[in-house]
């Protein structure tokens, strides 16, 4: 569903996901600190750009933060620093022994899942650039080769050319399938933990797709959201506008007249009207929602 609700549940989900970011992050800095005070290793490259890391995603974090109607962006900006990061972050802890090729799949998921599939394929577009760049710039010794095990050497980089393009189809394969894949990834990781998330996804596609208006309007009828069918054949500007703008409810306590009609279960015909000064006929009836809170209810709207 589009509209105000969507909009919240991205600042909701952004916010858990980069808490858990700066977290990881933190704590990679501290075990690359413990492994080169015990093994003599390069590891300050490596967690500088943790830290760098976790400073962007709190950039990201604090920029979420206010309420707002709009979709965040700063987030978004921030995701392709951190994918540039994690190409440094891979070749400062030995590149083909660096276990962080997985974040490039998790950046993917979540830019992919939260904001389009476009950006989700010009992460991975980005993510194939930046590995091979890294890896090539060590080869030719234009970078130092910083490995994270002991004994490692720049001589497990030469691979013949087979073995190269093998681990390139491999990392490619796996960024593009973890983008076609994301909805069901979107249902294991950023809905609540129920047996029927992947239901629930399935059931949004529905909603998107059914040949019924569906609007979402709040107890003082605010439109919060609409499905695609509504935002067509019921035009109005965007959310939140005020429903009595549009449907012609009583000018006296129209609340309570939407209210009524919920509860008697039963349709109703009225007038739709268009910011062009059209006058649609629709029918539709109504299902109130109980909120946590005193007031925090909504009403669905089912328009024909």
């Amino acid at each position: 569903m589009l509209g105000q609700l969507a909009k919240e549940h991205i600042q909701h989900r952004l916010k858990a996901v980069q808490l858990g970011g700066i977290f990881f992050m933190v704590t990679i800095f501290v075990i690359l600190y413990i492994i080169g005070r015990i093994t003599g290793l390069t590891t300050l490259p490596a967690q500088l750009i943790a830290l760098a890391m976790a400073f962007f995603i709190s950039l990201g974090y604090f920029s979420a933060l206010p309420q707002s109607t709009e979709e965040p962006k700063t987030p978004l900006v921030i995701f392709y620093f951190i994918n540039i990061l994690t190409a440094g972050l891979i070749w400062a802890t030995g590149i083909f022994q660096s276990p962080f090729i997985l974040l490039y799949p998790v950046i993917i998921i979540i830019t992919a899942q939260l904001y389009s599939y476009r950006h989700g394929l010009a992460h991975a577009v980005l993510a194939i650039i930046g590995f091979v760049f890294v890896y090539g710039a060590t080869i030719e010794n234009i970078l130092p080769f910083l490995p994270i095990l002991p004994r490692a050497s720049i001589d497990s980089l030469y691979q013949p050319p087979l073995n190269i393009m093998l681990y390139g189809c491999i990392y490619l394969a796996l960024f593009l399938f973890t983008l076609y894949s994301s909805s069901s990834a979107r249902a294991i990781l950023y809905r609540p933990d129920k047996k029927n998330d992947l239901q629930q996804t399935y059931q949004e596609r529905i909603i998107q797709e059914m040949p019924l208006g569906l609007l979402v309007v709040d107890e003082e009828l605010n439109i919060l959201t609409g499905n695609p069918y509504a935002i067509a054949k019921f035009p109005f500007k965007g959310t939140p506008s005020l429903l009595t703008t549009y449907l012609s409810l009583p000018k006296v306590r129209p609340q309570s007249a939407l209210k009524r009609i919920a509860n008697s279960g039963q349709k109703k015909s009225l007038t739709w009207n268009v910011d062009t000064g059209e006058v649609l006929p629709v029918t539709f009836s109504a299902e109130y929602m109980k909120g946590k809170g005193k007031n925090q209810g909504s009403y669905i709207l089912f328009l024909e």
